[in-house]
């Protein structure tokens, strides 16, 4: 799932091969996704300033990157780190995406490299950072343009220095707005667009919330067979100590085994929600507005989604209530 770099609300999804053009809908940043497969990958050192008697030799690195985004297709990128160690590292087949936010219909500065194979992401720049290094510029200018005028015109010093700081901060400030590399959005496509986007944050966070599940299922089921272990040997050696503390083990297994139960069934619950959610963006795509049938129904998926959840929590209350189980926890933890 892409998320807007600038205020880090969800935009789009990476594409696995091609370019996609992505605005994000709430703040209007525009961006060039372009995803496939590395079939190249080198860098180099360069230096940057020779050494000296007083000082030791500054160094940068040259990246060259080549994705295949079809099979036909492929697109070269090369970009340089102030940084001289190969940091970033893209093996041949791995599956990457090249981020650049845009400016109009034109790449204005490059973000970052996603390797999606391995899970990395090399951050090179932000967006509208060229845009805010100009407007400090001209706001520093201005600054001094004022300054001197004022002066020119024999205004006492405290003003002249006042008149400075107040037009250098305006003329920054003004700059910094009219040279963002926003795009422009009509009403109606904005609202389309949010709602789309607004669709991809809840599926993003159906995602997490569906691994969160089934790594606590995990947990369970390792719990499980330790417990259920130990059962087998408390049994094996028929000592009538361990009489009350295989009973304590049986409860939690049963109670364990009712959570793992309404745990499966809240993971199916999540499934059939994002296979849902998947046809209404597809939908909504195809249409290129989001129906709004479409959007009652994920409302009501959601609704019935938190139906489950809250039969899972109170699962998971009457678990940690039960004395005997916290006990075997505790146990089972130290």
């Amino acid at each position: 799932m892409f998320t807007c770099p600038n205020c880090a609300h969800v935009a789009g999804e990476y594409p696995t091969a091609g370019v996609l053009i992505v605005v994000c809908a709430q703040c209007t940043f525009k961006y060039e996704l372009s995803g496939g497969r590395a079939t190249a990958f080198t860098s180099r050192q360069v230096e940057l300033r020779p050494a000296t008697h007083a000082s030791r030799a500054a160094h940068a690195r040259h990246y060259e990157l080549t994705v295949a985004i079809s099979r036909r297709e492929t697109l070269r990128f090369t970009f340089g780190t102030e940084r001289d160690d190969a940091w970033i590292r893209i093996a041949p087949g791995a599956l990457v995406v090249v981020v650049y936010n845009m400016r109009g219909e034109e790449r204005d500065e490059l973000l970052f490299v996603v390797n999606r194979t391995s899970g990395e992401r090399f951050i090179l720049g932000k967006p509208g950072a060229q845009s805010k290094t100009r407007a400090s510029a001209l706001g520093v200018v201005a600054a001094v343009v004022v300054g001197l005028g004022a002066v020119a015109l024999s205004a006492p010093l405290i003003v002249a220095a006042a008149g400075a700081l107040i037009g250098g901060i305006a003329t920054w400030k003004g700059a910094e707005h009219l040279l963002m590399p926003k795009h422009t959005l009509a009403s109606d496509a904005k609202l389309t667009l949010g709602a789309r986007q607004r669709l991809l944050g809840e599926r993003k966070s159906l995602l997490q919330l569906r691994e969160d599940v089934l790594s606590e299922m995990e947990d369970r089921h390792a719990l499980t067979q330790r417990l259920s272990d130990l059962r087998s040997k408390m049994v094996a050696v028929q000592l009538d100590a361990y009489t009350m503390r295989i009973v304590a083990i049986d409860s939690a297994l049963k109670t364990l085994d009712a959570q793992l139960d309404v745990d499966a069934q809240l993971v199916a619950e999540y499934d059939r929600t994002l296979q849902i959610m998947a046809i209404e963006y597809e939908s909504s795509l195809a249409a290129d507005a989001l129906p709004e049938d479409g959007v009652g129904v994920i409302d009501d998926r959601l609704a019935e989604l938190r139906h489950a959840e809250e039969l899972r929590a109170e699962t998971t209350r009457r678990l940690a209530a039960n004395a005997e189980v916290e006990e075997l926890l505790r146990t089972h933890g130290s």
